[in-house]
């Protein structure tokens, strides 16, 4: 920072005043990046795609872009606009052994209750790509101070203070991406928030 010894301002005040003004450094980061890259996944039994990271499930309409939405008492989603319901393909699993009633696959619908995505069938591969979906962006600014005291000619003793996340950002995780989980779109974790750190240093 311009000030003390050699700076633009203050070079000629007294020592003391030097000494306390000057010597100082300021720093700082920001990131703001994109969100990753994620697939949605389904059910189903497909051995090659299984071994590569799972299914994809069927896409009958409209996918909503992925965007983060916060209420209050309810973990953060990102596709607010859809509901979970059972999946239409239960209907056709045999009732043998009540089968049927066992079906636990998922899937979901839009608002006017149009199924989106649903579980493709046996042996067969969804319809949606992967990467298809952009998972939750990131911003966030780390900034530190650090301030030199000259004790003599071989003597230096530092101060340090870092902050990361100084706006207190929220660093949300990625959401869950398998329709058949009953949190399908929702973030369950974020980052660190604000956090403080003070050092001291002696150099010699």
């Amino acid at each position: 920072m311009p000030f003390g010894t050699n700076r633009r301002f203050l070079n000629a005040a007294p020592a003391l005043i030097q000494q306390v003004l000057g010597q100082w450094q300021f720093g700082s980061i920001m990131r703001w990046t994109t969100g990753a890259p994620l697939t949605i996944t389904a059910g189903g039994i497909n051995t090659i795609w299984q071994e590569t990271g799972g299914n994809t499930p069927n896409i009958l309409g409209v996918l909503p872009k992925a965007s983060v939405l916060q209420v209050a008492g309810k973990n953060p989603t990102v596709f607010p606009t859809l509901t979970q319901g059972k999946d239409p393909n239960c209907a056709g699993v045999t009732a043998t052994n009540t089968l049927n009633v066992a079906c636990s696959l998922l899937a979901m619908f839009d608002a006017q209750g149009n199924a989106i995505l649903v579980n493709p069938g046996p042996g067969t591969v969804g319809s949606l790509g992967k990467n298809t979906i952009e998972g939750p962006s990131r911003f966030q600014l780390d900034m530190n101070l650090q301030k030199k005291f000259r004790l003599d000619e071989r003597r230096e003793f530092e101060f340090r203070s870092d902050v990361t996340n100084v706006l207190n950002h929220t660093v949300f995780a990625v959401p869950t991406t398998n329709i058949n989980s009953a949190s399908f779109g929702q973030i369950d974790s974020a980052g660190v928030g604000r956090q403080f750190t003070l050092g001291m240093r002696l150099n010699f």
